[in-house]
């Protein structure tokens, strides 16, 4: 289902909308805060849970949100930022996602995160959120608040370094 089609839904019955939106989006945000942050299962799932709570709470001020996926993806991302100043937490978590290290076995998946480590931060999370979050380069630069291209040039340059670092994969 479309955002646009569970925004319409959340404004007529904010309990279906709620339900429909934690289906579509759950996931994937826990996915983003725990590979973008390096956030356990359990502290990602916390912040999902909070940047969930308003929309459960506050119908009324939730339904003039005109992008869910931005807005979304910029609450779980002010809560990782938030939770990460409280802690000063390792930047990525110790295991690899399971769709990803279902495809490289344990020496690589080590390799994989040791490369995205030496990332500037902002390339690492647009990757995840480009690659593993399929966001449009728009919504990521929405949720980072900055212009499309500055978006494109860290997904490039991220890339670029990602196969540099990982020269011998190819």
């Amino acid at each position: 289902m479309e955002e646009n089609e569970i925004l319409t839904v959340y404004k007529k019955n904010p309990e279906k909308g709620f339900e429909m939106l934690y289906l579509k989006f759950a996931g994937k945000l826990v996915f983003f805060a725990r590979n973008s942050f390096g956030l356990s299962e359990g502290d990602a799932e916390d912040i999902v849970h909070d940047a969930l709570l308003p929309w459960a709470e506050n119908p009324e001020k939730m339904a003039s949100v005109q992008k869910l996926s931005s807005y979304l993806f910029s609450s779980v991302r002010n809560g990782a930022i938030r939770f990460h100043k409280a802690r000063k937490a390792d930047p990525l978590p110790d295991e690899m996602p399971a769709s990803v290290e279902n495809l490289l076995d344990r020496e690589t998946t080590i390799l994989v995160k040791e490369a995205l480590k030496k990332l500037p931060e902002e390339q690492r999370e647009t990757l995840v959120l480009r690659v593993w979050g399929d966001l449009p380069i728009d919504d990521v630069a929405t949720i980072h608040e900055v212009p499309v291209q500055t978006v494109a040039s860290r997904y490039r340059y991220g890339i670029q370094k990602l196969k540099e670092l990982l020269k011998w994969m190819e």
